[in-house]
């Protein structure tokens, strides 16, 4: 599974990043707070599903952000 991340805006409190679920269309959308360092999703995108974000989406996100200062886009696979 993938999904294409692209970062909307950034503030000092949050990152907002549109995403795609296995597609390049950006159908969904997730914050990442950073004084937290979590993330949440605000829109699921289409196809996605509650436990694949929970369980992998959301954990790849924050490392990204954290390992590789919010990057403005990035593909993210696994499986």
């Amino acid at each position: 599974m993938f999904w294409y991340i692209i970062k909307i805006t950034e503030n000092d409190k949050t990152i907002v990043y549109s995403y795609g679920f296995e597609s390049r269309e950006q159908t969904g959308e997730a914050v990442y707070y950073k004084s937290s360092q979590t993330a949440e999703v605000t829109k699921l995108a289409e196809n996605d599903s509650d436990v694949i974000i929970k369980d992998f989406f959301i954990p790849h996100l924050c490392y990204i952000i954290q390992k590789e200062n919010a990057p403005e886009k990035r593909f993210i696979a696994i499986g």
